[in-house]
């Protein structure tokens, strides 16, 4: 293999790593998720913040998918950031409501919640990091 093929094959594992791979994990940190009813709570970490960088700009995707097939006739409902912005807060641990998920969360049997956030640098989107959880009820027959 020559030098100009070395070159590639590190600009292609360098695009893999920051853009495929979940690159924005370096930048933030989702660890755990607790849902109650349509509360959010996410602890997550800042890896930045030890080295003093500033918070990242991030965009984010939510989704809740019923655990019942034909539940909200069969549809999942879907949330996400119209653009992105600079998370800011200090605390380790994220909160929010999600009440455009009402039509998915009320599946008696329960439902899965995902969500995905996307860091840029610049322009540039990084890989993305995702965090879900199940949330099962008992059913009773």
């Amino acid at each position: 293999m020559n030098r100009a093929d070395r070159a590639w094959l590190a600009v292609l594992a360098l695009a893999w790593a920051l853009f495929v791979a979940p690159a924005t994990r370096l930048l933030f940190n989702p660890q755990s998720v607790q849902i109650d009813g349509e509360v959010v709570r996410v602890v997550r970490s800042f890896p930045g913040d030890a080295l003093g960088l500033p918070r990242p700009v991030m965009s984010y995707s939510e989704t809740v998918h019923p655990l019942t097939a034909g539940h909200n006739g069969g549809h999942f409902c879907q949330a996400s950031s119209p653009r992105p912005v600079q998370y800011v807060s200090r605390n380790p641990v994220g909160q929010w409501s999600i009440p455009w998920a009402r039509a998915c969360l009320s599946d008696p049997a329960g439902f899965v919640w995902e969500a995905r956030w996307q860091a840029y640098v610049g322009l540039l989107p990084l890989g993305p990091v995702r965090l879900s959880a199940t949330v099962s009820r008992e059913v009773s027959k």
